[in-house]
This record gives C-alpha cells, sequence and structure tokens, in this order.
C-alpha cells in the first residue's frame, strides 16, 4: 500500500506539466520547421539555377544561335534573376595525350640561320572555344524574414563549344590545312629571284631541247596520247610531317641515291637510264607489233566492217608517224647491252672502294 500511494503522489504533483513542456517547446519546434522549409525552398531554387546556367550555355553552342530564344517563364525562372553566358577565361584543366601533341602546342620547326619558326596557331588550342553558362538568384526566405534574403551567388555550368569542324574554323575541307594551322614563315624575296633565274638559264642552255625526251618526247605522246614524266623526285610520304633532317634523308632521298657499301646499292637516278631504255624500247616494240597486226587484219579475209575499217585506218595513221621504229628499236637494244656493261663496271668500282687498298 505504501509503494502504491508514493506513485499517486508522484502523479499528482505532475499533473498539467505536459502543456506546459508543449508551449515552451513549440517556439523551438516552429523554428526548426521554419529553418527545413527554407533549406528545401533554397535548395530547389539552387537546383533550378544549375538547370538554368546548363541550358543557357546548351543552346547557344555551336552551331545553334540560341541567344535570341525567350527565357524561361517567370514562375519558373523571374525575370530579376541572372541568366546568360560568358567566355571561360579559366578554362583549361583537360588533361588528354593527344592535346599535348606538337602540332597543337607548337612551335615544331626552326631553319635557316638564323633560325627561322614554323609558329602554331591557336586554331586548334584546346583553351578556346570554352563558355560557361551562369545564372544567379536572390530569393526571399518563406519564413523567418529576419534572417535576410537567399543569395545564391554564380551558378556556373562549363563547356567546351568547339568542335574544331572545317565549317566552325571558317574554311573548306578541301582547303589547305597548314595556311591555317601554321604561321609560315616569310621567304626571303631573292629566291623567288633566284629560282625564276635559274629556270630561265635552264631554257637557255644549248642542249635544252635534248631533255624533251624526259617530259615533252613526241612518240610517246602518238603512242600514249600524253607526255611522259621520267624527272625523278622526292617521294611524297604519309609521314610528310617529319621535321628531322636526318629522318627526311634517310626516307626520301637516300633511295635515289647510291650507296657504296658491302654490296653496291644503285639509287633511283642511276636507275633512271635503264628504266627510260625499258620503257621505250617496249613502246616501239608494242608500237610495231600493233602496225602488224592491224595490217594483217585490215587486209585480211573477210574484211573488217565499215566502222571498224576506219578506226584502224585512223590508228595506222597515227602510229605511222613514228618514224624508223627498226632503226630506234636496234639503237635501244644496243643501249641496253651499253648499260649492262656500265652497270657492272659500276658495281665492281664501287666495290674496290669498299675493299680498299
Amino acid at each position: 500500500m505504501t509503494f502504491k500511494s508514493g506513485r499517486y503522489r508522484q502523479a499528482r504533483f505532475r499533473r498539467g506539466l505536459a502543456p506546459l513542456e508543449l508551449i515552451l517547446w513549440l517556439p523551438v519546434l516552429l523554428m526548426a520547421m521554419a529553418l527545413a522549409v527554407n533549406y528545401a525552398n533554397m535548395t530547389c531554387w539552387r537546383i533550378r539555377g544549375e538547370v538554368v546556367a546548363r541550358d543557357a550555355v546548351w543552346r547557344e553552342r555551336w552551331p545553334r544561335s540560341g541567344g535570341a530564344e525567350p527565357r524561361p517563364p517567370d514562375p519558373i525562372w523571374p525575370a530579376s534573376a541572372g541568366m546568360g553566358v560568358r567566355g571561360d577565361d579559366q578554362f583549361g584543366s583537360l588533361n588528354h595525350p593527344s592535346i599535348q601533341h606538337p602540332v597543337v602546342r607548337g612551335p615544331v620547326l626552326e631553319l635557316g640561320n638564323p633560325p627561322q619558326r614554323f609558329l602554331v596557331n591557336a586554331t586548334l588550342d584546346q583553351e578556346t572555344g570554352a563558355h560557361v553558362g551562369v545564372s544567379n538568384i536572390d530569393r526571399d526566405y518563406r519564413f523567418l524574414s529576419s534572417l535576410g534574403r537567399f543569395h545564391s551567388g554564380e551558378i556556373a555550368h562549363h563547356l567546351l563549344t568547339r568542335e574544331w569542324q572545317c565549317a566552325q574554323m571558317g574554311f573548306w575541307n578541301t582547303y589547305r590545312r597548314t595556311l591555317v594551322l601554321y604561321s609560315l614563315p616569310q621567304t626571303d624575296p631573292a629566291l623567288p629571284e633566284a629560282y625564276v633565274r635559274a629556270v630561265i638559264d635552264l631554257i637557255q642552255i644549248p642542249h635544252f631541247s635534248a631533255q624533251s625526251v624526259l617530259d615533252r618526247d613526241e612518240d610517246w605522246r602518238i603512242y600514249h596520247g600524253g607526255y611522259p614524266n621520267f624527272y625523278q623526285s622526292v617521294s611524297v610520304r604519309p609521314d610528310y610531317g617529319e621535321t628531322d633532317p636526318a629522318v627526311v634523308y634517310d626516307r626520301s632521298v637516300r633511295p635515289l641515291v647510291d650507296r657504296m657499301e658491302r654490296d653496291p646499292v644503285f639509287g633511283a637516278i642511276s636507275w633512271l637510264p635503264r628504266r627510260m631504255t625499258e620503257a621505250y624500247l617496249h613502246m616501239y616494240r608494242a608500237a610495231k607489233a600493233e602496225i602488224e597486226r592491224l595490217e594483217d587484219e585490215l587486209n585480211g579475209t573477210p574484211p573488217p566492217d565499215p566502222q571498224r575499217r576506219l578506226w584502224i585506218q585512223n590508228r595506222l595513221a597515227q602510229l605511222y608517224q613514228i618514224q624508223d621504229l627498226d632503226g630506234k628499236i636496234e639503237q635501244l637494244e644496243r643501249d641496253m647491252r651499253t648499260l649492262d656493261a656500265r652497270e657492272r663496271q659500276m658495281e665492281s668500282y664501287f666495290r674496290s672502294l669498299h675493299a680498299g687498298p
């Protein structure tokens, strides 16, 4: 009975305290609720600002031009809130091996004395073409106005807008990339003049007409319908952008010249007489065989139809313009024997040089 009496007295003393405690804690609960509502509301506006900044920069990404498009309506984004695009001067965070290539980073080549640089333009610069969409908003808090106003500050969305397409960079796809990518050194004005003088001197040499066999031979034009080109030139390789002179010599120039090794190697220049002799000998033999075949067909039985006969007569008239076929074939055959002897002599001479005393 004593224990029950004690519990009764404690309950009687706390009667009416619950409403008092609620009244005492109610401001704290309401403040916590107001802070939660304010935080949720401002978080919503912050996320909306991120979306607006992203939309602002993406609608102006090339080839789009969304600057004239209307802003989001007022309930979504107030007219007093900020929205726009600006260049990103601080954009330089790309880290990829391809953008460290010399074509992008330059300069890549120095020539001459004093050296002149082939400077790389900023056409492929990864730090160009970067834009950032920005937005900002100031809003009153829904509750607890004494806290002031919510300032989002600048909300930014970075975007690399360059794709480095020809149209975007302002030139046609067939335009020479060298003139766009590089600032080439200026040529000495005396060099073009010297080149013109050299060409004039070459044309005026007494035996210039004898060189017509290289690129202006009439027999070749009569048979093939066009002129030949036997001039030796440095071959253009896929890696023509190589800047090391030693590598360029090894890949492009060395195959043209003779090399005195243990087994002598003749370059393309030394093989030119044989290549031309074989080409003309093959042409004259083919022309002679074609004349004999067409004459047999023209005089054969049954005779060709009128259309075929006319074509044969025209082709024979064309081939008859090549004078002295037999004499030219005999001369070229003698030249082939002479070339064989000279090549053996050159090979023996190279071997003697390599062997030493």
